[in-house]
């Protein structure tokens, strides 16, 4: 193992949060949403198959990989979502992101199409609220504005035609909000209301529902005061409390077991997360999976498994033993104990959908887990996770030792020394493309000789944007 340096990455988390509510929610007094034309965003008659998406400081930059031709569908720049993974729609032909006008003056949430340029841009400030460019400490506003840039604040409908997302109240408190892009003349029509604010939407995996979180602060780092975890469905009815989260700090939304069924994690203090459990979105019913603390976990929708992982202090402040561990989550079996794949500590699991494995790493090594329980230790330069391409090559993009690719198994090797990094692969698994301090390049296999395709670009994100 080649050590020198180190990347960390760190999962993202989403809030969750059963109290019945009785009146229905009006209609949000936010403007229409205005669909405004602009320019074809690509020269071909057919649309990409991908694009390769880059968040920069000019907005959002996108290159066709068929021509390598750049094309820049959105000269604002991009505050939200966070995980960019996030913006494409299910069918990838959309995009949603969030942007200002005049600083804080203006907040918007933006549905892009990419195949024929139209927008929608919708404001998320309530009319009667105006904050100026500048957000001050004590701003009313304030809580409910994180509540939109610091969590998930949209979740795409299975479908792709809708969208909930959160929103400002005309009180100034966040609530979560719903969008139906199949009827273009409609407002957004608010879900719930709340006296504390509501955080990270999301839809069941059958479209029936919207969960999201209330929290009556946002927190400073710490975590939030949360206050439930709810559901309501898409035409504002029944909406109820699941269960109240107690003393925990987050609520993590690992994925579902089924329609009915989602996992989630509590992060409670001081030993960070624990509480892995199923909820039963009918009835709030709470299955515990496992008890014990762990920093980081991955969830594999196919196989019904988790990757656990537990470095050191978590396992003395738990009382556990550090380790990488595989939690089977069959529901007719019932929770059992999870089976030990290794001994030492270990941190940042991920599972690779398109590859179908699991990643973590050690303080010294980086591991891959496949379908059967096997691990591969991989030839990493460094100590952090690669990006796998649909053949399962591996590639790291590094600032201390250049750009390398690889396979499971086998021997990893240089193609360039100079500092780089937001490694991509292509659907087909067939070029890799990077970014140094000269721009970005194109790798493609078998010999991965780097071309540069864009001198002086730079990004500060990237996501790719794949069309059935």
């Amino acid at each position: 193992m080649r050590r020198s340096g180190m990347r960390l990455v760190f999962l993202s988390s989403l809030l969750l949060i059963g109290l019945t509510v009785s009146c229905r929610p009006a209609t949000i007094p936010l403007p229409s949403p205005t669909p405004a034309l602009v320019q074809p965003l690509l020269d071909s008659p057919k649309p990409a198959l991908e694009l390769l998406l880059f968040m920069t400081p000019g907005g959002i930059e996108g290159l066709d990989p068929r021509t390598d031709l750049l094309i820049h569908p959105e000269t604002q720049h991009v505050l939200a979502p966070q995980d960019v993974n996030a913006m494409p729609s299910p069918a990838g032909n959309m995009i949603a992101y969030i942007t200002s006008q005049n600083g804080f003056s203006g907040l918007f949430l933006n549905v892009l199409s990419l195949t024929d340029g139209e927008k929608r841009s919708l404001s998320l400030y309530p009319n009667s609220y105006s904050p100026g460019q500048d957000i001050q400490p004590g701003d009313p506003g304030l809580n409910a504005i994180r509540a939109i840039l610091e969590v998930d604040s949209f979740d795409w409908s299975p479908d792709g035609g809708r969208i909930v997302f959160t929103g400002i109240t005309a009180d100034l408190r966040s609530a979560p909000f719903l969008l139906d892009l199949t009827q273009p003349e409609q407002a957004p029509r608010q879900l719930a209301s709340h006296a504390d604010y509501a955080v990270r939407p999301h839809w069941s995996p059958d479209g029936g529902l919207v969960l999201y979180a209330t929290a009556s602060d946002i927190g400073q780092g710490d975590g939030y005061q949360l206050s439930g975890y709810w559901t309501v469905h898409p035409d504002g009815s029944e909406n109820r409390m699941l269960y109240h989260p107690q003393d925990s700090r987050e609520e993590n939304l690992v994925g579902w077991i089924d329609s009915e069924n989602f996992l989630v994690y509590s992060k409670v203090p001081p030993c960070g997360f624990s509480r892995f459990r199923s909820v039963d979105v009918r009835t709030g019913e709470q299955t515990p999976w496992s008890e014990m603390p762990f920093n980081g976990l991955a969830f594999d929708p196919h196989s019904r498994r988790a990757l656990i992982t537990i470095d050191q202090f978590t396992a003395q402040c738990g009382g556990g033993s550090a380790g990488l561990y595989l939690q089977s989550l069959e529901t007719n079996a019932g929770p059992a104990e999870p089976e030990s794949l290794l001994g030492a500590e270990s941190f940042l699991p991920v599972y690779d959908q398109a590859a179908g494995i699991f990643l973590a790493r050690t303080p010294d090594s980086v591991l891959a887990i496949g379908p059967q329980a096997e691990v591969w230790i991989l030839d990493a330069p460094e100590p952090f996770l690669p990006v796998i391409s649909s053949k399962l090559s591996l590639a790291w993009a590094s600032p201390i030792s250049g750009v390398w690719v690889g396979e499971l198994g086998e021997p990893s090797r240089q193609i360039t020394a100079d500092p780089a990094g937001l490694p991509a692969w292509t659907q087909d698994g067939n070029a890799l493309y990077f970014l140094d301090g000269s721009g970005l390049w194109v790798a493609r296999a078998p010999q991965f000789q780097p071309v540069l395709v864009l001198e002086g670009f730079t990004a500060t994100s990237a996501v790719w944007l794949r069309t059935p």
